[in-house]
């Protein structure tokens, strides 16, 4: 997360302004922690990862 964050930064920081850029960002790397989290079954982290990819996507649709 820290190396894609730094390329952004780098190489399109217009595109750190963009709260649409953001927010579909952030819902990425919440997809991808929903991913690890039910790969190693960690309950914890998955019910939490998805519910805050639940309030991400329903703040892109307002």
């Amino acid at each position: 997360m820290e190396a894609q964050a730094s390329y952004f930064e780098e190489h399109e920081p217009q595109a750190m302004g963009d709260s649409l850029v953001l927010s579909c960002y952030q819902l990425r790397i919440g997809l991808q922690q929903i991913h690890e989290a039910a790969q190693s079954g960690d309950e914890m982290d998955l019910r939490w990862a998805m519910a805050r990819c639940e309030t991400i996507a329903a703040n892109l649709s307002t």
